[in-house]
């Protein structure tokens, strides 16, 4: 039984992990417009592991959707201009 806890709570950190590496890139992307393939990879791979999530227990889903939101937030709300 600890081992089952020991591999979703590496799972968990794994979408948490993730879920913060695509929005450092939407961001580092949104600020130097550099790294727009290696967004555009992290945020598809961060709705994969979301709808994998999901099918998996809502509660296990959230997490990686909170940071999907914020990842594509970042990345497509258009600057405002000056």
């Amino acid at each position: 039984m600890e081992s089952l806890a020991v591999l979703v709570a590496v799972l968990f950190i794994v979408e948490i992990a993730l879920g913060i590496v695509a929005i450092i890139f939407s961001a580092l992307y949104r600020r130097n417009h550099h790294f727009k393939k290696t967004t555009v990879v992290l945020t598809a791979l961060l709705a994969i592991q979301t709808v994998w999530a999901f099918s998996l227990s809502p509660a296990f889903g959230f997490p990686p959707l909170l940071c999907l939101a914020i990842a594509s937030l970042i990345r497509f709300l258009p600057i405002r201009l000056r």
